[in-house]
């Protein structure tokens, strides 16, 4: 997995500095299957994942896992269920 913790995570998204790793990791999770499974196929993904980290491609593979997870996260990570409803 390209993306193993929040300073990962925010690295590619500045502005999730407040975001807590509990609230976007399973996003995370979700998002790089998605990659893997839509994009990039098993052999790409593998072989992205073997680069440096300043590899253009291993690069790329991240932005990519951690936009698709914020894009997916927005609508829940700021909504709480509280006794009275949504906040």
């Amino acid at each position: 997995m390209f993306i193993t913790t929040i300073d990962d995570f925010i690295k590619y998204i500045p502005t999730a500095e407040e975001t807590e790793w509990k609230a976007i990791s399973p996003f995370i999770e979700s998002a790089d299957t998605e990659i893997q499974m839509t994009l990039t196929g098993a052999d790409l993904y593998d072989y992205a994942e073997s680069l440096a980290v300043e590899n253009v491609l291993h690069r790329l593979v991240c932005n990519l896992i951690c936009m698709t997870a914020y894009k997916n996260a927005i609508p829940f990570v700021d909504l709480v269920q509280t006794t009275n409803g949504f906040a």
